[in-house]
């Protein structure tokens, strides 16, 4: 499916809302735009009664007539884009009861709305907030450019510590600098 690109003054926000407040057949839960590239809308299906995401690919041209373009998609379809709010995930149906309550989808479809939501969910956990003080573990050591491998890191503030010898009455700590902890496989303990 192409892009659908035309003049519109109002917000991303703005225009959903609009438009789902025109259709007696669905219902505009909630709505999150996500760096001003994506919107993840929660949006009920009225006559099946169950709450599922819409995603819309975003693009604004502020010096052309046709400002403001998307590409629509349901989770239905696994969207490559990932990055949908928890706030939206928590409202959605979950896929058993839209199975039952819709089996049109087939196996395809549910499959990869799976797929999308676990990887949504991953993401999610990913983000985190490593409090202060927080502990992190690697699943694998890390290997610095000093030759040094850690496991295991402490946050305090912006800053983070290796910890050498972990749980032990020798625990030391060396201040490190990671880059893309998000990519990296840990676990908050």
């Amino acid at each position: 499916m192409g892009w659908i690109t035309f003049h519109e003054t109002r917000t991303a926000k703005e225009y959903f809302t609009d438009t789902f407040k025109q259709d007696p057949n669905y219902e505009l839960v909630d709505i999150a735009i996500v760096n001003f590239r994506t919107a993840y809308l929660a949006v009920k299906d009225v006559r099946k009664g169950y709450v599922c995401c819409l995603v819309y690919l975003l693009h604004r041209a502020p010096k052309s007539y046709h400002n403001f373009g998307y590409k629509s998609m349901s989770e239905f379809a696994g969207p490559g884009v990932d990055d949908c709010p928890k706030r939206i995930i928590d409202k959605l149906t979950s896929l058993d009861e839209i199975n039952k309550l819709d089996p049109e989808f087939g196996d395809t479809s549910m499959e990869w709305a799976k797929d999308w939501r676990q990887r949504v969910l991953e993401n999610i956990n990913k983000k985190k907030v490593i409090k202060k003080g927080g502990i992190i573990k690697t699943k694998k050591p890390l290997q610095f450019t000093s030759g040094e491998s850690f496991q295991y890191f402490k946050k305090e503030g912006r800053k983070t510590f290796a910890i050498i010898n972990f749980g032990l009455d020798s625990e030391r700590y060396v201040q490190v600098r990671i880059s893309n902890l998000k990519h990296i496989e840990h676990e908050i303990i």
